[in-house]
């Protein structure tokens, strides 16, 4: 399984080159509410502020990790999102853009402004370059846990990848009611 199974080698490094060395920090994240590991890797409130910053190996693991989880559902659900004519999609938590490559491919009409944390903004940027010829694909700097931070309106789709499960319930509400209002 190590050496066929793509799972396991997912799974197995992330454990490995992500939650290793910070699970040595457990008890005090557990007592101090907060993710005292992280320090092993820099000086950040979550992981995601960082994610942009981590070593090379770490985000290696990490994006194999969640794309491992999320890609196989985005050829299944583009005839689902576009059998309306819908053109504007928000991709909260839009990552590496990789979803937004894949809208744009399946519908080059389609505009989508990925929302995510500005470190995360800069690798999408990258990762979208020779596929944003015509700028359909837009960005928006935000950090969705700060009351202040608003999305774009009038748009027809929001998608949240594996965005929502990284957030306690009250976070969760918070996130909800900014979609609701956008």
């Amino acid at each position: 399984f190590f050496l066929n199974d793509e799972m396991t080698k997912v799974n197995f490094d992330f454990v490995n080159d992500v939650c290793y060395r910070p699970l040595d920090h457990l008890e005090s994240s557990i007592k101090n509410k907060r993710p005292e590991g992280l320090k092993e890797f820099g000086n950040w409130q979550t992981v995601y502020e960082g994610l942009s910053q981590l070593p090379p190996q770490v985000q290696n693991s990490w994006f194999a990790f969640d794309h491992f989880y999320s890609d196989d559902v985005f050829d299944k659900v583009m005839p689902i999102l576009f059998k309306n004519d819908i053109t504007t999609i928000l991709d909260i938590g839009g990552n590496t853009g990789k979803f937004a490559k894949r809208c744009i491919a399946y519908n080059p009409k389609a505009i989508v402004t990925i929302v995510d944390l500005p470190g995360q903004i800069g690798i999408a940027k990258n990762a979208v370059l020779p596929f944003n010829t015509n700028g359909n694909i837009q960005f928006h700097e935000a950090d969705m846990l700060l009351h202040e931070n608003q999305l774009p309106s009038n748009t027809d789709i929001i998608w949240m990848s594996q965005f929502l499960d990284c957030f306690s319930e009250n976070e969760i509400i918070s996130i909800l009611k900014k979609c609701v209002a956008a």
